[in-house]
């Protein structure tokens, strides 16, 4: 596995010169029935790095998180995501 980390998986965790508030979403699919599944990083979530699955709701005109599922490693990179390790069941 890599020891680097990609945009995708850099959180405020990592890198103290990010702002606390920092995250980063990458659309990886989204559906025909507004459902998107997405990873995102931040320091203020828990997990630090997850899979988000949303759906949008029309009425509301916006986005609800369905569910999020944490992350071993990085899809992207391999990276072993040990900021995670507390969330992993």
């Amino acid at each position: 596995m890599a020891d680097k980390v990609c945009g995708i998986c850099m959180n405020a965790f990592l890198d103290r010169e990010l702002d606390p508030e920092y995250d980063s979403s990458s659309v990886c699919l989204d559906s025909v029935n507004g459902v998107s599944v997405l990873i995102t990083s931040g320091s203020l979530y828990s997990p630090p790095v997850f899979i988000e699955i949303m759906q949008w709701n029309e009425k509301h005109q916006q986005n609800f998180t369905l569910m999020k599922i944490p992350l071993r490693y990085c899809p992207f990179c391999g990276r072993k995501i040990e900021e995670n390790t507390p969330y992993l069941k």
